[in-house]
């Protein structure tokens, strides 16, 4: 629906680690350490494993295995700011990619410090 912020530095998410995971009908929620969340609203893919393939999720959520990333750090970010799309690589090599054109939904949200970005 938007795109990340000119001013977005994905550096800031780096090192968190995951805490809790939240599923529900239409909306996954993931919660970091040091004040910060992702809620996933829109399609989305994720891989497990490193030369697994990515599987694509989308709502409502059947089966995941997403909880392979409980405690586990976030190692690198990488992400279009025009698209919104956002490809974050966990410390076991699971790999979480968001999709930011979602046309007139939103995709997801970022909770950083207090304040929110919707993509």
């Amino acid at each position: 629906m938007y795109a990340l912020p000119e001013d977005f530095e994905s550096a800031v998410i780096v090192g968190k680690t995951v805490e809790r995971i939240c599923f529900s009908k239409y909306q996954l929620n993931i919660f970091f350490s040091e004040d910060f969340a992702i809620q996933i609203e829109g399609r989305f893919n994720f891989r497990l494993a490193l030369g697994a393939e990515e599987s694509v999720q989308g709502f409502p959520i059947e089966t995941s295995n997403l909880l392979g990333v409980l405690d586990e750090k976030i190692d690198s970010v990488d992400c279009d700011k025009i698209s919104g799309d956002m490809a974050i690589k966990f410390s076991n090599s699971a790999l979480l990619h968001l999709w930011g054109d979602n046309g007139p939904y939103e995709s997801y949200s970022l909770f950083i410090n207090g304040g929110r970005i919707i993509i």
